[in-house]
């Protein structure tokens, strides 16, 4: 099937292991840019054995929370390679699930101010003077004098609001703020008003028109043999083409359009296998030199330049930040959805992609797919066992289509 396996193994040593927890994994969705301006405190129980750990940041306009999931016993440690020795340096790093929100959304909170509570301090006051330390004593008077008498404000209160309303001017409206966070959103252009599965993400938005002029199959149609197929993708390594090579029928006029989608998800699945590439060059190479716009096309929309190259173009040297690696996966589950009916199987989609299932969940809510356990019927044609229809998931996407907001929530499995 055109695959090539070496029998040559490598070896990697632990040169050092430090679990004195200085440093977290804040899992933030779709690789989002934190301004350098903002600054986390990581908090830890006093548990040993099982410690948990809270992370609080904050900038201008958002907060950055988050925490570790109490369910999930995994431990998690951060590798630094050192390719001289061929060793790793290990820290233990929990994984902290995280959300971003604004700060305009926060609703604050405090206790009343009751009269009994000011008799109770002024009485507290007065048996300090009278009986506390010299150092206690300092503290009441610093506190008399600072203290802000509110009756002598009500004269300013005009120029206190007006100050206040100038300097709020300047901030983002919450539609104006929504809009921003919604640059981040990994997914092809969507379409709220659609009443048609098929027009939610429209093909178009995925693939542009003048890369379905390079979507040539016809040499692919040509071939019988679904193996002799694969050969003419630019990356075979992939188990669902594989599938689906195989179960499509003889009928060229129903599936050359199948075939095309099929074409161009084997180069966003090439591209994300081999996201760690930087030259356009080596990445055309290790996906059999297709098409160049194709490959364009993906520098284009998915790649950044690549920092301290600068004064290369960006399809000489190019970088899949976290960002744009979300943004790619998007796009490849849209895709799917198009191939597999809107319906997505989430174990062996997870086992292609090497991630997560609650991490390829929440990217599919994110498209706005609802998450479910497969039914007795969807079981049957799916090939899954009765004893693992509980835990076998599914996504799908209907309509009316509603866009999910962008939060991270605590995971459920």
């Amino acid at each position: 099937m055109g695959e090539n396996k070496s029998d040559s193994s490598a070896s990697l040593r632990v040169s050092s292991f430090d679990d004195s927890s200085g440093v977290a994994i804040g899992n933030f969705f779709n690789g989002l840019s934190i301004p350098s301006d903002t600054e986390f405190e990581l908090y830890q129980t006093k548990s040993k054995k099982h410690p948990q750990y809270l992370i609080h940041g904050e900038n201008e306009r958002l907060l950055y929370d988050g925490q570790t999931d109490p369910e999930d016993n995994s431990n998690y440690c951060i590798a630094i390679y050192d390719p001289d020795s061929a060793s790793v340096e290990l820290y233990k790093a929990p994984l902290i699930v995280s959300q971003v929100s604004s700060k305009l959304k926060r609703k604050l909170s405090g206790p009343a101010v009751k009269q009994a509570g000011i008799h109770a301090r002024l009485q507290r006051n007065a048996l300090g003077q009278a009986f506390g330390t010299k150092k206690a004593k300092k503290a009441i008077t610093s506190n008399e004098i600072n203290k802000v008498d509110a009756s002598k404000l009500e004269g300013s209160a005009l120029d206190i609001v007006d100050s206040i309303k100038s300097t709020t001017e300047q901030l983002p409206s919450r539609e104006e703020l929504e809009t921003k966070l919604d640059e981040f959103r990994p997914v092809p252009p969507y379409n709220l008003d659609a009443t048609h599965v098929e027009d939610i993400y429209p093909l178009e938005g995925i693939i542009s028109s003048h890369e379905w002029k390079y979507l040539r199959v016809d040499a692919i149609l040509a071939e019988t043999d679904w193996k002799k197929r694969l050969e003419l993708f630019p990356f075979q390594d992939s188990h669902y083409i594989r599938s689906h090579l195989e179960k499509l029928t003889l009928d060229k006029n129903t599936q050359r359009k199948t075939i095309q989608l099929l074409y161009y998800l084997s180069v966003l699945l090439g591209t994300y296998r081999n996201r760690r590439l930087h030259q356009k060059q080596a990445l055309m190479e290790a996906l059999q030199d297709p098409p160049e716009s194709l490959i364009n096309g993906v520098l284009k929309r998915f790649t950044v330049v690549k920092a301290g190259l600068f004064g290369r173009r960006k399809d000489q040297s190019f970088l899949v930040d976290p960002q744009n690696e979300d943004k790619l996966l998007g796009y490849i589950l849209a895709l799917i959805l198009h191939i597999d009916s809107f319906m997505i199987e989430i174990p062996p989609l997870s086992q292609e992609l090497s991630l997560k299932s609650s991490k390829l969940s929440n990217l599919l809510r994110v498209l706005g797919c609802t998450i479910k356990p497969v039914t007795a019927a969807e079981a049957e044609v799916l090939g899954v066992k009765r004893s693992e229809m509980k835990t076998h998931k599914v996504a799908v996407l209907r309509v009316p289509f509603k866009l999910p907001e962008i939060t991270r929530r605590k995971r459920r499995n």
